[in-house]
């Protein structure tokens, strides 16, 4: 029996950016969810002894994000064709994950800590922007191949 042939590295580059994809998406919806729940149960939770807590996180959330980007980038530096499927996927899901863990504690403690509806609005957006701009882009493909 013929052994199948090995997937070519930019065929394993379209599956991995699809992946990368859902997973963006995933994570794009859930923050979406926990937003739209926080603005339903907001109104109840008014603690002016933790609005202090609102601005650190308003702060730690662009922070988060903006280190997000810039390990993305110096995660792609190191990526080649020989270590593709590993070291893209990680270069991507792993700055995914701070724009998460930073708009998550920024939605959270603005809307189920204390109410601050503005703050937790600017930390959604911020989140959402980054997280697009580390989606997977086709044309990164051609950086690995040269």
């Amino acid at each position: 029996m013929p052994k199948p042939e090995p997937k070519s590295t930019e065929m394993q580059f379209f599956l991995i950016v699809r992946q990368i994809r859902i997973i963006g998406i995933a994570i794009i919806l859930t923050i979406s969810l926990i937003f739209f729940s926080g603005l339903v149960v907001s109104g109840s939770n008014i603690n002016k002894a933790y609005s202090t807590y609102n601005l650190v996180t308003l702060i730690i959330c662009p922070v988060l994000c903006v280190c997000s980007f810039f390990l993305k980038n110096s995660m792609l530096k190191k990526v080649t064709l020989a270590n593709l499927s590993k070291t893209y996927f990680n270069a991507i899901v792993l700055p995914f994950a701070l724009c998460d863990l930073g708009g998550i504690l920024c939605i959270t403690t603005s809307l189920f800590i204390n109410q601050n509806i503005p703050f937790a609005i600017t930390g959604y957006i911020v989140t959402l922007l980054y997280l697009l701009m580390n989606f997977p882009k086709i044309e990164e493909y051609s950086k690995f191949s040269d």
